[in-house]
């Protein structure tokens, strides 16, 4: 993008989102005081509507979740070109990836032990439920009852399962006809394509929106608790 597109972009795009995202949390802290910073002084209920914002992102991003793995998937397996040796890199780097995640992950819980700082009520009718490991339980529920099932559950497990089979086969589909010199498969790959770019163009509208679901959330928070959940953040990072 060259400098004279750039000015022509209204002034809050043209802001990044990470300073959005400060300047909505500034100004919700702001809101927060003025509704009581923990007293209010206005309805609850009319406090409670400032969380419809975030509730709207979250849903949304829930709603994007898994068409996103789906297409993102089949389109790593027919569009990527992955030549001799780097497929072997490749996988190096996911395993090394992998390996680091659950290391920080890790290390988190047990260093800052997130959740140990501060008291939160449960929801209502919420109950407690231990499960214990059961690695053949999990690997049948790997494999989904029908294809569709996981898409409407947002199982993710099983939807990778599915779409990984199908970017097998159709990766696999795609090098024949083109030894054989059919062009079949242009079909499918260029829906594929346009699909993952909607869904992509659309999570860019979502994102775009996250500043003012923090500003809401956070300006709730603030009004109806006051500052007791930054204490309780404060805690678990110095340890205090």
């Amino acid at each position: 993008m060259n400098h004279s597109e750039s000015k022509a972009r209204p002034l809050w795009q043209r802001i990044p989102l990470y300073l959005q995202i400060v300047i909505a949390l500034i100004l919700a802290v702001g809101l927060g005081i003025l509704l009581g910073a923990g007293q209010p002084n206005v309805d609850k209920d009319l406090i409670e509507h400032l969380t419809i914002p975030s509730n709207l992102v979250l849903k949304a991003l829930r709603a994007l979740a898994t068409p996103l793995i789906l297409l993102a998937v089949l389109h790593s397996f027919l569009t990527a070109n992955i030549p001799g040796r780097s497929g072997r890199r490749l996988a190096v780097l996911l395993f090394t990836n992998t390996l680091v995640a659950i290391l920080i992950g890790l290390l988190v819980a047990n260093i800052l032990r997130p959740g140990t700082w501060g008291r939160f009520n449960p929801p209502e009718g919420t109950e407690a439920v231990n499960k214990t490991l059961d690695p053949w339980g999990l690997l049948q529920d790997t494999v989904p009852e029908s294809i569709l099932k996981p898409l409407v559950d947002n199982n993710v497990i099983q939807l990778i399962f599915v779409a990984l089979a199908f970017g097998i086969v159709l990766r696999a589909l795609k090098a024949q006809q083109t030894v054989e010199g059919k062009t079949d498969y242009l079909a499918i790959e260029q829906v594929i394509v346009i699909l993952f770019e909607a869904v992509i163009r659309i999570l860019h509208w979502v994102i775009a929106l996250v500043p003012l679901a923090v500003f809401g959330i956070v300006a709730k928070t603030v009004a109806l608790q006051g500052f007791a959940l930054f204490k309780s953040l404060g805690c678990s990072l110095w340890q205090c």
